[in-house]
């Protein structure tokens, strides 16, 4: 599961943006907080927005290769969910 794999992959800064500390000396939550309505909006939008499982594209490659644009946070409805 795609959710489970960002949880765990230690480059991603999902963990920090969902309350998990991982690299909170480098991540600056507040501008998507504001955007997104808070961690739980985020963690939602984040893991619908993938639609799948894509842990088996990042063995040994780019992790984001799966995930559209290269991004696992944003994409082409971003804005319409932010907005909702």
């Amino acid at each position: 599961m795609a959710k489970d794999f960002l949880k765990n992959y230690k480059w991603s800064s999902f963990k920090d943006y969902i309350g998990i500390k991982n690299y909170p000396s480098l991540i600056k939550k507040k501008l998507i907080m504001d955007m997104s309505g808070g961690e739980k909006r985020y963690e939602k939008f984040v893991v619908g927005s993938l639609g799948g499982d894509f842990s088996s594209s990042a063995k040994g490659t780019d992790a984001s290769s799966g995930a559209k644009g290269g991004s696992a946070s944003g994409g082409e409805n971003i804005d319409n969910y932010l907005l909702d």
